[in-house]
């Protein structure tokens, strides 16, 4: 899991506007930083699953990839939120695809 300081306050960032970066599953919203490192938030509605073990599975998974990536990151705020076609994909491939839409836009 993701250390407190790394985790972006969602409900100050949710309706801000970014830079902007969709893919079919994830939408990547990035910030100018508030702080000296980078910050993660997912925004995970009950359309993508009704049930809390799924979307919190899905959370992790995302904090764990951002955990591996953080050091290879520029320093800036991101927000994910994901499409409710992300919980139909498994495990490798939602990997894949959030490196990917994580990776070159930055």
């Amino acid at each position: 899991m993701l250390a407190k300081s790394y985790r972006l306050p969602i409900q100050l960032f949710y309706k801000k506007t970014g830079k902007v970066f969709r893919s079919r599953n994830f939408l990547l919203k990035i910030f100018v930083p508030e702080t000296d490192h980078s910050r993660l938030g997912v925004v995970i509605s009950r359309k993508v699953s009704p049930k809390a073990v799924e979307r919190n599975r899905l959370k992790r998974i995302v904090f764990n990839v951002f955990r591996e990536k953080i050091g290879t990151l520029p320093t800036k705020d991101y927000l994910v939120i994901l499409s409710p076609n992300a919980s139909r994909l498994d495990k490798p491939e939602f990997i894949k695809e959030f490196s990917k839409i994580l990776t070159p836009n930055t």
